[in-house]
């Protein structure tokens, strides 16, 4: 009898140990997300300045024209994953690694043709 009430309680204590985990990981990526909004909204304000700026004045400015779809796509892609984990090992999971990556080459590569259809 006592050995199956401490299987019992260890299996409880896994369980909540678990959803505290679980509860933890939702209140981060609300985090993530929350953050992804502001990142993609600051974003999007640097590339109006540069658009009313180039309309105003022919003029622009570099570090928001960098900066501006760099954010922009970070922002949009933190908002629709966040940083996803890999349940088995608890470290991030290999391919939202590649798709932030991947979200800064895409806004430096938008960014760098701006530059040259805007310079040339």
């Amino acid at each position: 009898m006592l050995v199956h009430e401490m299987t019992y309680d260890v299996e409880a204590q896994q369980q909540a140990a678990r959803e505290r985990y679980e509860r933890a990981y939702i209140a981060q990526q609300g985090k993530l997300r929350r953050r992804g909004i502001a990142i993609m909204l600051v974003g999007l304000l640097l590339n109006l300045v540069n658009a009313f700026m180039v309309i105003a004045n022919g003029r622009f400015f570099v570090f928001t024209l960098f900066m501006g779809p760099t954010m922009l796509y970070l922002g949009f892609w933190l908002i629709a994953f966040g940083r996803p984990f890999d349940v088995a090992t608890g470290k991030p999971a290999a391919w939202g690694t590649a798709g932030l990556i991947g979200t800064v080459v895409l806004g430096a590569a938008t960014a760098i043709a701006l530059f040259a259809f805007l310079k040339g």
